[in-house]
C-alpha cells in the first residue's frame, strides 16, 4: 500500500504548483477582438535562414500562425493578466459558468496547456519561500 502513496502524493505536488503558476502572456501574440467576444491570436513567424531564392520561388512560407479562441477561450485568455495564478483563473471560471472547483479546474487546466503548447504563453511556477527558521 506505500507503494501508492508516491505517486498520488507526486500528483498533489504537480498539482500544487500547476495551480500556484502564473500564465504569462507571450508579447508577440496580437489580438484580433470580434463582435461576438471570440479574439483570433496572431504570431508572427521568424524566416528560417534557408528561406532565400531559389527556395522561395517554389515554397511559400505562412508569415504567421493563426489560432481563433471561442468565447468560453477569450474568457480565459482575459484572465491571462501576468498577475492571477491558475487557481484565481479557475475560480473566476467556475463564478462565471457555475461550476465545481474540481470540474473547472480539468477544463481550465488542459485549455491553459493547449495555449502553452502553442507558445502563446508560458507557465511561471510559483516562488518558493522558506518559512522555516534556519538551522531547522
Amino acid at each position: 500500500m506505500s507503494g501508492n502513496a508516491k505517486p498520488t502524493a507526486k500528483r498533489s505536488a504537480s498539482w500544487r504548483i500547476l495551480l500556484g503558476s502564473i500564465p504569462m502572456r507571450n508579447e508577440a501574440a496580437k489580438e484580433e477582438r470580434h463582435e461576438d467576444k471570440s479574439v483570433r491570436l496572431v504570431v508572427e513567424l521568424e524566416k528560417p535562414l534557408w528561406y532565400v531564392p531559389p527556395v522561395t520561388w517554389w515554397m511559400k512560407e505562412k508569415p504567421h500562425h493563426g489560432w481563433e479562441l471561442g468565447r468560453l477561450g477569450s474568457e480565459v485568455w482575459d484572465w491571462c493578466d501576468d498577475q492571477r495564478t491558475v487557481e484565481q483563473i479557475i475560480d473566476l471560471f467556475n463564478a462565471q459558468h457555475g461550476l465545481r472547483f474540481h470540474e473547472g479546474r480539468v477544463a481550465v487546466a488542459q485549455y491553459l496547456k493547449m495555449l502553452a503548447e502553442r507558445r502563446l504563453l508560458l507557465l511561471k511556477p510559483p516562488t518558493q519561500t522558506n518559512d522555516s527558521p534556519k538551522g531547522e
